[in-house]
Order: C-alpha cells, then sequence, then structure tokens
C-alpha cells in the first residue's frame, strides 16, 4: 500500500523520489491535489477521510488510516428512463414532490417529460445564489452571472469554438439545468436531455468603432439570465469585418459551475478541437455529487461543530464598517490587483514549508488580521470559499459544476505568532469535513441577529494549475484572444489570492468609491510580511502587529491631520462671497435630497 502510495504521490507531485516520511504540502501539495489524491486512493480500492489527508500528512501516517472501499453507492438510482413520457414522484429518490407539482414541472419544460433526465435539489451554495438570483431583475445584473468576451480572427475559428462548446454542454449533466421554485415547496434543478445553445447577433451601427459597442453589453448591470430556462451559458456575436475581428459574448451563471469546473470545460473543449475526444473519461453526473450531500452527510455533527464554535458571538466583525451590499449594477465596485513582491513571496514559500502547511493558511491568518484591524475586534468573522470536492463523492475530481460552499471563518488575534498560525492551521483543519454546510444553519448557530449578514468580507484562495489539454494543444490555431473577463459577488470586502505555484497575485473588490483598494492591498501585503518577519519571535504578540505600512500611517495621522492653520484675514462673510465667486455653481449645501449651489444659498441668505 505504501509503495502504491509513493507512485501516486511521485505522479501528483512531480517529485522522482519520495520517502514515506515526506510531507505531501512542503512538497508543493495543495487542496486542489488533495482532491486528486482522495480520487486516487479511491481507485486502489481504498477510502480516506478528508482530515486524515491534511492531517497525517506523509505516508507513514496516513497509509494506516485508509479503509477498504465499499463498492455500493449510497446514492439511489435515477428512475426516469429515456422513453418516459410521464414522470411519477417515484421516479425522483433526489426530492421529495407529489404528482401535482411534478405536472408542473413537466409543463414548464420544453418537450415535457420525454426532455427531462433528472430532477434533484440545490446544494447549499447554489440554494444561496438562488436566493440572491430571487432579488435581482434585468435592470440592475446579477452578480453571480460572469461574462467573458472573446475576439477571434475568423468565424470560421469562432464557430469551431461554439461547436465545441455545445460537445461539452452535451456531455455534462449540469450544463443543460435549469432551476425553477414557482408552485414548489423547495427550488429544484431539472436536468434536460437536449438544449439548444441560444445564439444572439447584436445589432451593430457600423458607423462606430465595434468593439465599444460589444463592451457595452458587459457592464455590470447587463449581468443577468433567466436560470428558469436552460441552458445557464448565452452567447453573443459581433463581427468586425473591416479589422477582421470576431467577437464572442459568453455568459454564464455561477450556480452551475465554479472556477474548477470552468477549467475542466475549458479542458474537454481543448480535447475536442485537438481530436483527442478519445482521451475524455465518461462524464460523471452532478446528481452523484447532491446524492452524496443528502445521504452521506450529516447535518446534525455539523451543527453541533459549529454551535461549539459560534455561540456566543454575537457581533459581526465588519472591515471599514461596510456591513453588506448588492452588486446589482448601482454599487460602485472599486477593484485593485498586485503580484506579491518577490521577496515576501519567497518568505511565505519558505515558512509554509518550514510549518509543512500550504501557503493558504499564511494568508487566511493575514486576512484575519487585517479584518480584525478594520473591524476594531480582537477577534475576525470572514467567508472562505472551500472547495466541496474533499469528501470523496464519486468522481468529483474531474466532474463539472458547483461544488464550492462559503462557510465563515472565525480566528481569536492572541498569542504569539507561532501560536496564531497554529490556531488558524487547526481551524482549517476543523472544518474541512463540514464544508457543505449550509451558510444559514451555521448563523443559527451564532448570536448574530438573522437580519445581520454573519460577515461582509471574503477570502479566496485559488490554485491556478496548468490546463490538462496544454501539451496537447500547444501547436493548436485557435486564433482566439480573451478580451475581457467579469467577476463580482455580494460581499463589500473580496480579496482573492491566485497561487500560481511560484507568484501570487492578490486582488481586491471594494463596494465603496470612498475606501482606497490600493491602501487594502498594501495593509494586505504588510500583514503577511509581520507574520512572516516575526514567527520566530515568541515575545512579540500578534495583537501587537501592524498591518498599516509606515508611509500610509504617515499619510493618515501626519498629513492628513497637520496642525498648520493659515492665517485668515477676512471675516467669515467675505471668504463665502468670494467662494460664490469662484465657484456661483458649486454644492454648497446638500440636506435630505435638496442640493443648493453657492449662488443660490448666497441669494437666499440676502432675503433673510
Amino acid at each position: 500500500l505504501e509503495e502504491q502510495l509513493v507512485e501516486i504521490w511521485q505522479e501528483l507531485l512531480g517529485v522522482e523520489r519520495i520517502g514515506i516520511h515526506d510531507n505531501f504540502f512542503a512538497l508543493g501539495g495543495h487542496s486542489l491535489l488533495a482532491v486528486q489524491l482522495i480520487s486516487r486512493i479511491q481507485d486502489i480500492g481504498y477510502e480516506t477521510n478528508v482530515k486524515d489527508v491534511f492531517a497525517a500528512s506523509n505516508i507513514a501516517a496516513l497509509s494506516p488510516k485508509l479503509s477498504l472501499r465499499s463498492s455500493e453507492s449510497t446514492v439511489p438510482s435515477n428512475g426516469i428512463a429515456e422513453d418516459c413520457t410521464h414522470i411519477t414522484p417515484d421516479m425522483i429518490p433526489l426530492v421529495d414532490l407529489n404528482q401535482r407539482e411534478l405536472d408542473l414541472i413537466m409543463d414548464h419544460v420544453p418537450g415535457g417529460a420525454g426532455n427531462i433526465q433528472d430532477i434533484y435539489p440545490l446544494s447549499p451554495l447554489q440554494s444561496g445564489f438562488y436566493f440572491h438570483y430571487l432579488m435581482t431583475d434585468r435592470t440592475k445584473g446579477d452578480p453571480n452571472v460572469f461574462p467573458i468576451v472573446f475576439r477571434f480572427e475568423s468565424i470560421d475559428k469562432r464557430s469551431t469554438f461554439m461547436e465545441a462548446l455545445r460537445f461539452v454542454v452535451h456531455r455534462h449533466d449540469v450544463l443543460r439545468t435549469c432551476f425553477m421554485n414557482s408552485g414548489l415547496p423547495e427550488a429544484v434543478q431539472i436536468v434536460l436531455r437536449e438544449v439548444e445553445l441560444p445564439v444572439e447577433v447584436l445589432s451593430i451601427d457600423m458607423d462606430t468603432e465595434v468593439l465599444p459597442q460589444v463592451q457595452s453589453i458587459v457592464t455590470p448591470d447587463k449581468w443577468w439570465m433567466d436560470i428558469a430556462e436552460a441552458p445557464l451559458l448565452r452567447l453573443t456575436t459581433a463581427d468586425d469585418n473591416e479589422n477582421k475581428a470576431y467577437y464572442l459574448v459568453f455568459n454564464c451563471h455561477h450556480i452551475i459551475i465554479d472556477h474548477v469546473g470552468m477549467d475542466k470545460l475549458v479542458d474537454e473543449m481543448m480535447l475536442y478541437l485537438s481530436g483527442n475526444r478519445d482521451r475524455l473519461l465518461p462524464p460523471v453526473l452532478y446528481r452523484e455529487f447532491i446524492g452524496d450531500i443528502l445521504f452521506n452527510y450529516s447535518l446534525e455533527k455539523s451543527e453541533g461543530y459549529f454551535r461549539s464554535l459560534y455561540e456566543g458571538i454575537a457581533e459581526p466583525t465588519y472591515p471599514y464598517n461596510l456591513s453588506d451590499t448588492m452588486a446589482d449594477g448601482t454599487t460602485t465596485i472599486m477593484s485593485s490587483s498586485a503580484f506579491l513582491p518577490t521577496d515576501l513571496r519567497d518568505g511565505i514559500r519558505s515558512l509554509s514549508h518550514k510549518l509543512q502547511v500550504s501557503p493558504a493558511v499564511l494568508f487566511h491568518a493575514a486576512f484575519g488580521l487585517l479584518i480584525g484591524r478594520a473591524s476594531n475586534k480582537d477577534y475576525a468573522i470572514f467567508g472562505s470559499l472551500f472547495s466541496g470536492r474533499l469528501q470523496g463523492a464519486e468522481g468529483s475530481e474531474s466532474s463539472i459544476g458547483l461544488f464550492l460552499n462559503t462557510l465563515p471563518v472565525l480566528l481569536r488575534i492572541e498569542g504569539s505568532v507561532s501560536e496564531y498560525l497554529s490556531l488558524v492551521k487547526q481551524r482549517l483543519l476543523d472544518i474541512l469535513p463540514y464544508e457543505q454546510t449550509p451558510l444559514s444553519m451555521i448563523q443559527q448557530c451564532s448570536d448574530i441577529p438573522n437580519g445581520m449578514p454573519m460577515f461582509s468580507a471574503l477570502l479566496n484562495y485559488r490554485h491556478e494549475s496548468p490546463s490538462a489539454a496544454e501539451d496537447i494543444v500547444s501547436g493548436l490555431d485557435l486564433g482566439v484572444e480573451v478580451l475581457e473577463q467579469g467577476e463580482r459577488n455580494n460581499y463589500s470586502v473580496s480579496f482573492a489570492v491566485n497561487d500560481f505555484g511560484s507568484d501570487f497575485e492578490l486582488s481586491v473588490q471594494i463596494a465603496d468609491d470612498a475606501t482606497d483598494t490600493g491602501q487594502c492591498l498594501a495593509c494586505m501585503q504588510e500583514a503577511l510580511s509581520s507574520l512572516v518577519q516575526h514567527f520566530d519571535n515568541e515575545e512579540i504578540r500578534v495583537e501587537a502587529l501592524s498591518v498599516m505600512p509606515s508611509e500610509i500611517g504617515h499619510l493618515l495621522l501626519e498629513e492628513y491631520n497637520a496642525p498648520v492653520v493659515s492665517p485668515v484675514k477676512c471675516t467669515v462673510l467675505a471668504l463665502f462671497g468670494e467662494q460664490v465667486r469662484r465657484r456661483p455653481a458649486g454644492a454648497a449645501l446638500s440636506f435630505d435630497g435638496t442640493e443648493l449651489s453657492y449662488a443660490e444659498l448666497d441669494e437666499r441668505s440676502d432675503r433673510l
């Protein structure tokens, strides 16, 4: 067994010689590779607990914890046959619907029962997305729709690209899914057997530039689609024949796919285009993941864990006092991004190797420190995106769908730096088995009122692994360029870390045009630097660490508060009169929706 595990590790980690006491994470392992590791362990007839993979992170410790895998599936089979003309409740074991409710669904789907492959509930994060969808409309946009703008050098290459996309949509059930709740006790997702990938041709004014017209349809207030109609992928084309530029706007709803799933979709398209479709594995149904949550996931254990953690917590930690936002096209979203400096990058890699943990632990620790400081609390509660693929659901390694879930992370900002990092590592480790717990249930375990968001800040740590199809399609001429990608969410403060294996890219989005995103990035870097620099100093408490770079501190405390008063040699009335002459139309007073210019205020004051 140890020899088999060594072979698996060597292949996954790209390391030629591995010993049974080598640490998986010190050798470059991370959560995506852990998903593949669990899948490979299943392939050799064993199964393991996700927590054991992270806690027993070498082969000597892990191998005794493996158990023989049962060949029996706990997920009941789909009872809807291909030639079915009428669906009855006994055919859909994953959801409890009566015949009247099923009749509503059959009437809703084009083609009726004959075009319905399956019906089942939503995952926890899908339920959250659906809740936010119900509060959106065509005029405001939906933050969970993301657009990508492609430019092709020929119509034929664009057509070939669209053909490959249709091929992948036909393979995967989740890409042929729509959502419905009207007349039903709860929202369900309905898998269609056949769908048409809608393609809209953008009406172009040829007297003006084409690209700005294309970009005008991907502004945030236009990011919306009716998710009751499958597929939740929509295409728009626009042709600029004069410049030989052929555009494709790809819109997709996040409720059916996550970051890893999007990579899988692209991989499959590339394999199809390169003539290597025979290398594609049979698609794994998304229903297997939903069924695994329903039949193998203990909400009772989850509730016990989160109650022990959050009971007595009555106040959230809103950074910069930003409590909530609806990213509906009306809120100004400010953003910035930057790669970490080389010395900080190397320091993070070195400390992670020393602690034998993923760098994600250090970024969570730094983010907790930043949120605590920015909310003036000695603890931090923020959201973190968890893979959702770590529980060993059948085929989750290669499945397309939404497996992610957002969970709150609670960190007490106390102790030495080493103690604090140890706490963060343990907290992330403990939460892994509960990664599919509904957020609404977790909030019920706290004393935070239901009307308040449990957190308003989100950390998304992503591993940007090379595409599996890269070697195959390196010589494939697609003639395509990605011009623009949109990404938003419903949180006031959102940080994303892209881990490229060497470099780290950090980006921030803030729903507040008064908050300097560049300063926020600098503060996050300062928090990371403080943790790396003071890790070995047991005398320095984490509570005393600064998250504010000295230059920003000087700007805020000294320059913005400089006690310099210019001598005034005239009256206030004279100063006001001078301002009336200089800026008569400038806003002088604003109150309760009414605004007066300096000229108007001067006129009114004269009448008084």
